[in-house]
């Protein structure tokens, strides 16, 4: 081989290698960039003041086991229906955490609250992940206490929809259902569907989490004979805007 084509095979070679580096070094900050924005928007509800001072003095107070993502979309809802007809519940309270976000964004509507206090009433294994008595590390004593400046909240204790004798003449504007199991959850969306005000809104956590299937099954055959529809509005979230 002469020593002209061994030079330009070199040369060739070269041109490749730095082309293959210049697109590993574009690559790398592309992602770069990608992982930045996705921790940005993942942030995004620190950028308002109050919603951010809330859930830092929740955490002080108690556990918030939504997260700050879907608990944002509790709160925007709450106070972008401050002003429309209706009340707004809650089903599934556990600690307080989202009731608070509720009753402190909406502090001119009631604010209804179910729970037992004492951990699951309900459980089928066979759909169902969280057995009879999960969550029942909370009272309703301790959940009183971090809402007690809250006097816009109503209490309902036992099991929905047994407890829910004084609301069923009540419209609601919102109602947010964190109940984990299938059976909770139809009887839920079943109550509160028909009284919802137009427009109104029904959020349902864990949405499509792989250990709560119950929940989408629930919705689906509850929906699949009425125009509406869920909208996801973050991992384990869906919206149902009542048509």
């Amino acid at each position: 081989m002469s020593t002209e084509l061994l030079l330009s095979i070199l040369a060739g070679v070269s041109t490749v290698l730095a082309a293959i580096a210049v697109n590993m070094v574009y690559r790398y900050k592309a992602r770069v960039h990608v992982l930045k924005q996705d921790a940005v928007q993942r942030e995004f509800w620190r950028r308002d003041p109050h919603f951010s001072a809330l859930v830092g003095d929740l955490s002080k107070q108690t556990e918030l086991i939504v997260d700050p993502i879907r608990s944002y979309t509790l709160y925007q809802l709450a106070r972008a229906f401050a002003g429309k007809e209706g009340e707004i519940a809650e089903v599934g309270v556990y600690k307080g955490g989202t009731a608070r976000i509720l009753a402190a964004a909406s502090p001119t509507k009631r604010l209804h609250l179910f729970d037992t206090f004492q951990g699951m009433p309900s459980s089928d294994p066979t759909i169902d992940y969280h057995p009879v008595g999960d969550f029942s590390d909370t009272s309703f004593e301790r959940v009183q206490t971090l809402l007690s400046d809250c006097p816009n909240v109503k209490f309902h204790v036992g099991t929905f929809p047994d407890t829910a004798g004084p609301i069923v003449d009540a419209r609601f504007a919102l109602v947010h259902l964190d109940v984990d199991n299938y059976e909770s959850n139809r009887d839920a969306l079943a109550f509160f569907y028909a009284r919802m005000v137009p427009g109104g809104a029904i959020v349902f956590d864990d949405y499509e989490w792989q250990h709560t299937a119950g929940i989408r099954k629930s919705i689906d055959e509850f929906l699949a004979d009425k125009p509406e529809r869920v909208v996801r509005t973050a991992e384990y979230q869906a919206v149902m805007f009542k048509l």
